[in-house]
């Protein structure tokens, strides 16, 4: 009957060895805990570990510091620079009539392509010399 499996009605079979020496290996561990120095090497890793810890969140908040201040000055910096710009104002019409003035220009260069070659010569003399 290896091929049937076990019913829940049949009790299991324990042996008060297995049981007893179960429960004595913990209660053997917990002395050899109690025996350790609490305040031994454990204690000092941890507060090392504790006040590198420490540090580098000290280490941490001191950059953080330094980067919000650094983003405030360039917030104030741009608010400075935006209010300081001088405002102009346009004429109405203004550009229409620079486009106008612009389109005459090349008109009067594509009539008279003499006269501009002319007064090109004539701007750059004046620049180099200047």
């Amino acid at each position: 009957m290896a091929t049937e499996p076990k019913s829940a009605a049949e009790p299991k079979k324990t042996t008060p060895a297995k049981s007893s020496g179960k429960s004595a290996k913990p209660a053997e561990s917990v002395p050899e805990l109690k025996s350790q120095d609490p305040k031994g090497a454990d204690q000092s890793g941890l507060e090392s570990r504790l006040s590198a810890l420490e540090s580098g969140l000290d280490a941490a908040e001191q950059r953080l510091a330094k980067r919000a201040a650094a983003l405030e000055a360039r917030i104030g910096a741009m608010e400075q620079r935006e209010t300081s710009a001088p405002k102009v104002r346009m004429p109405a019409g203004l550009v229409d009539g620079m486009r106008q003035a612009i389109d005459r220009a090349a008109d009067w260069i594509r009539h008279n392509p003499v006269t501009a070659l002319i007064l090109i010569v004539a701007f750059l003399l004046v620049a180099i010399f200047s």
